[in-house]
């Protein structure tokens, strides 16, 4: 792939989830898959997608542990990268990065998966809601964490949350600042989509069933459902 097309990283991004850095460490083998996502866009029935093909169908493999989320702080870069580092098979890696945030390698495979945006909220909050204490306190009380905690967001109730989170666009703009950059590097002729907060972010985003000039090892795959 000519350098000039490749992705380049531009930003770190921490939070009470993500590190973003322990992707500088990392050591890509010319075969590896990344399966990049916004949070709640199909993530786990990809990885078992890529688990049954790579395993010839096997059942019961574990592919959280099998497929793991690398810029998940949990648990540390210490623990996780020898982890991934021993495994003999041909690794499938997870990650909620976008890809201005992540380390590219040109010799890894990338599969992008998306979602409406309003399916993505609704999923979130179920995802949050539903969370008990040991979830949050992980998140939140592990060591390493960058910037406030992660708030009981089933305090709020549905009602609330939903109208907070549409008004003010705390998910749907997340999820097309993280969105976004992958269209752009795949599609670089679109250029940056203008997308607003709120609601309408689904309606205006740049539709994934038009014709997509591919960049090399990028594979965009589209769930309907």
């Amino acid at each position: 792939m000519n350098s000039d097309a490749m992705p380049r990283k531009t930003r770190e991004l921490q939070n009470h989830h993500f590190d973003s850095t322990i992707w500088n460490d990392f050591r890509f083998r010319e075969d590896d898959i990344v399966i990049a996502t916004y949070a709640k866009s199909g993530t786990t029935w990809v990885q078992q997608i890529v688990a049954q093909l790579l395993f010839d169908g096997q059942e019961g493999l574990n592919v959280a542990e099998m497929s793991p989320w690398v810029d998940l702080r949990i648990p540390a870069r210490e623990v996780k990268l020898p982890a991934i580092e021993a495994q003999p098979h041909r690794r499938f890696l997870k990650t909620h990065l976008p890809v201005d945030a992540l380390v590219f390698s040109p010799q890894a495979k990338y599969l992008y998966i998306g979602r409406d945006g309003r399916d993505v909220l609704w999923s979130m909050y179920h995802h949050h809601a539903t969370a008990n204490d040991a979830w949050y306190e992980a998140l939140n009380d592990t060591p390493g964490r960058v910037g406030p905690p992660m708030g009981w967001l089933a305090t709020l109730g549905t009602p609330v949350l939903l109208e907070t989170c549409v008004e003010q666009g705390r998910i749907m703009d997340a999820r097309h600042r993280t969105v976004n950059p992958w269209y752009v590097w795949a599609r670089p002729s679109v250029g940056p989509a203008s997308i607003s907060s709120g609601a309408a972010n689904a309606a205006r985003e740049p539709s994934l069933n038009t014709t997509i000039r591919m960049a090399p090892g990028f594979t965009p795959l589209r769930l309907q459902g």
